[in-house]
């Protein structure tokens, strides 16, 4: 790392994952030659993804940033990275995909159909980490959860009546990283205690409150009048959160008529904050925090947690700009 970060965030949140080729060879830039993951088939026999890096490229400080929708790829480099202890995992439970699936072109059966079989969806192998525990159903669970008002039961694998349930191996041969659970044990305390002290993320999580109630609503009135008003309503209180980030990140608000109504597009960027603007990405920012909490945790000048933290509320940081990883394809 030419610039001489003292830290890394690698950003795999709604990262549906991929190549399986590509995260081995992520994987090995930050340990090495080794194992990455195991794959069992259907007659059980197990195959080992190896790194070939032939050294740790990145050896600094790293957190690995996930949410409920990372999946596949993305849970394989999140779970070696924490079998290793090369980093932590931050955010919320993964989606819970650690299989593999094969496309069969029915329409080859019967030619007659002119293509209206279609296609069958078969699960050929399952996915498992180098600690021999399935990325299925479960998923990645964070080192460092961060609270959320959504349930992980009503999303990913998990949700589903059918999925395959979580299974384990025997795992591979694979030397971790030591590290200290007290340190984790401090970083998750840092966490709560900045969490609960910052509008900004209350803000967000008033957010997901306000999204899971209108998801639950069973019924909606069909008068115009009275589904404008609820609909106004909603747009104003969000952006009233909205602006309680803006304020908590040190940014001006945003004028109570910037949007209107009538736009649809206008509706479009009033969902969507400019994605320029990082300081509005409330979780993206508590990952450097929860970095920079890792990498001061056992320094006896506690000054420099203090100096850090004043600095990223003047927009400035002594991590380096958080890094994201999303070039994984299907």
């Amino acid at each position: 790392m030419a610039k001489k970060i003292e830290g890394l965030v690698i950003d795999l949140r709604a990262n549906g994952g991929g190549s399986l080729s590509e995260a081995t060879e992520l994987t090995g830039l930050f340990i090495g030659p080794g194992p990455v993951v195991q794959v069992r088939d259907s007659q059980g026999r197990v195959q080992i993804e190896r790194s070939t890096e032939p050294q740790v490229d990145y050896k600094g400080p790293l957190a690995v940033l996930v949410d409920r929708n990372s999946a596949s790829a993305s849970e394989i480099f999140a779970g070696a990275i924490q079998d290793y202890h090369r980093g932590m995992i931050v955010g919320e439970p993964t989606f819970g995909k650690g299989t593999v699936q094969n496309l069969v072109d029915l329409n080859r059966f019967d030619q007659t159909m002119n293509g209206k079989l279609g296609q069958l969806k078969a699960t050929i192998a399952q996915f498992f980490r180098v600690s021999g525990s399935s990325t299925q159903y479960q998923g990645v669970v964070p080192d460092v959860p961060f609270p959320t008002v959504m349930s992980d039961d009503d999303h990913g694998e998990r949700s589903l009546d059918n999925a395959l349930p979580w299974a384990a191996i025997d795992p591979a041969r694979f030397t971790a990283v030591a590290y200290s659970e007290d340190r984790i044990a401090t970083v998750r305390k840092l966490l709560d205690k900045r969490i609960a002290a910052d509008s900004g993320f209350q803000a967000l999580l008033a957010t997901e409150r306000a999204v899971s109630d209108a998801q639950s609503q069973k019924s909606l009135s069909l008068r115009e009048d009275k589904r404008r008003a609820e609909h106004d309503k909603a747009r104003s209180e969000q952006r009233a959160r909205e602006n309680q980030i803006r304020v908590a990140r040190g940014l001006a608000p945003l004028a109570a008529d910037a949007v209107t109504p009538e736009s649809d597009e206008e509706d479009d960027e009033f969902r969507k904050p400019d994605e320029k603007d990082k300081a509005l990405d409330v979780i993206l920012s508590e990952a450097g925090n929860v970095l920079t909490d890792w990498i001061y945790a056992d320094t006896a000048d506690k000054r420099l947690v203090d100096n850090d933290r004043n600095a990223k509320a003047a927009g400035k940081s002594n991590v380096s700009a958080p890094t994201t990883a999303t070039s994984e394809t299907h």
